[in-house]
């Protein structure tokens, strides 16, 4: 499903990763490209951070630990910790498939779709040693790369789903929402100029951030029809701190007046949440 993608000036991203170095949760939800030395700085391991838990094919109690810490981390959206987490496990094992997932989540969240495709592939190609359980998770970490709204045929994507996942457990993934501002404003403007619209209203946009869009699947009612009683569809519409105005100080007072007045099923985005029954 679609996340959001941008590059920041080195002055302003320096700022909240000096602060990182002394509060983990001082970069929280901060999204944006990060330099790869600070993502593979060492990091200790660290108590009360949370209490993630998931077992990982390792011969190492070390990998195992720093891995449930990057969970933790990635759980709470911090991201610059996640990574350096997981890194460590790696260091510890370099083996670890589900370090390399937990990896291409964290690009995801830091807005580098490249290197979370990459971290993906490096999870697939050390898959053969991984358990059966983690090989459907790097399986549906394939599939979640491919954004929803990107598929041409919700029919398959859900037959997909389907078949990786056991009853009990959950695709989840993030969509902008059909009723929002910013799918209406996609619709608006042909696929053709979404480019030259987004360079204006976000000028760091990265070009292969750029790609058509199809809203199939984009709609609490489409995601229910699409995957029927065999999934519980528990879903609902966020409204993030998302920046389309630009340097247009009016665009940015009317997203703020809309997100306060609007009510919630207008939201632009939604948290997908599907548990196979």
């Amino acid at each position: 499903m679609q996340t959001t993608v941008w590059t920041l000036a080195a002055l302003v991203a320096l700022s909240p990763l000096a602060l990182a170095e002394d509060d983990p949760h001082a970069a929280c939800g901060k999204m944006g490209w990060m330099p790869r030395e600070v993502l593979e700085r060492p990091v200790p391991l660290r108590r009360d951070i949370g209490n993630a838990h998931e077992t990982v094919t390792t011969a190492q109690p070390e990998a195992q630990a720093y891995y449930d810490q990057g969970l933790d981390y990635l759980h709470g959206y911090v991201w610059i910790e996640a990574a350096r987490s997981f890194h460590e496990a790696l260091r510890r094992d370099p083996g670890l498939a589900l370090a390399h997932l937990g990896l291409s989540r964290v690009y995801s969240g830091l807005d580098d779709p490249q290197a979370a495709r990459a971290a993906y592939q490096r999870a697939e190609a050390l898959g053969a040693q991984a358990s059966a359980r983690e090989r459907r998770l790097i399986a549906l970490r394939g599939k979640q790369l491919d954004a929803i709204e990107h598929i041409d045929d919700p029919a398959w994507f859900v037959g997909e789903c389907t078949r990786i996942v056991k009853p009990g457990g959950w695709v989840c993934g993030r969509t902008p929402a059909k009723a929002g501002y910013i799918a209406l404003g996609a619709r608006l403007v042909p696929n053709g100029r979404h480019f030259s619209v987004l360079r204006w209203l976000q000028p760091n946009r990265k070009d292969e951030d750029v790609f058509p869009t199809r809203y199939k699947l984009n709609s609490l009612a489409a995601i229910s029809a699409a995957f029927g009683d065999e999934w519980e569809n528990l879903s609902f519409p966020v409204w993030p701190n998302l920046d389309y105005g630009g340097s247009s100080v009016v665009l940015e007072r009317a997203q703020r007046l809309w997100k306060a007045a609007a009510p919630d099923r207008l939201a632009p985005v939604l948290w997908v949440f599907l548990r196979r029954r």
